[in-house]
């Protein structure tokens, strides 16, 4: 294993802390107001879930949860769009109460920040699945 010197350390945290300022730059230039003024109208949607937390707090928000704006989250869901929407729900069984964007946005959600699926699933109003499969 190799050490590290405290100026490498230094170093390090200096490129994360800029990367993080240029982000943070970045973010800025998208608009961070939600679709609409009133937060106790109902969302109907077909992403509830998406739409909810994007009303909620704008584009900042879905950065928070995400690390991606709405505008970069819109971009990724387009490239993966048609794939998921043809595969996702189809089929015999039992079918998901999601979408495949709102899937999308909690694998996402998931992938950032790890851990209990307890805490995510409370936040993202889903509960998770026991498999029986040893």
């Amino acid at each position: 294993m190799q050490n590290i010197s405290a100026t490498e350390a230094t170093a390090g945290i200096q490129i994360l802390a800029d990367t993080a300022l240029r982000r943070d730059e970045a973010f800025s230039r998208y608009e961070t107001t939600p679709f609409n003024d009133s937060p106790d109208e109902k969302c109907d949607s077909p992403s509830r879930i998406l739409d909810t937390f994007y009303q909620s707090g704008g584009s900042a928000s879905i950065v928070q949860i995400t690390n991606f704006n709405i505008r970069q989250f819109q971009s990724i869901w387009r490239t993966f769009a048609d794939f998921i929407t043809s595969k996702f729900n189809v089929g015999r069984g039992h079918k998901s109460p999601f979408t495949g964007k709102d899937v999308f946005f909690m694998v996402i959600t998931v992938l950032k920040h790890g851990g209990n699926w307890d805490l995510l699933g409370r936040i993202l109003r889903s509960k998770g699945q026991r498999s029986s499969v040893l």
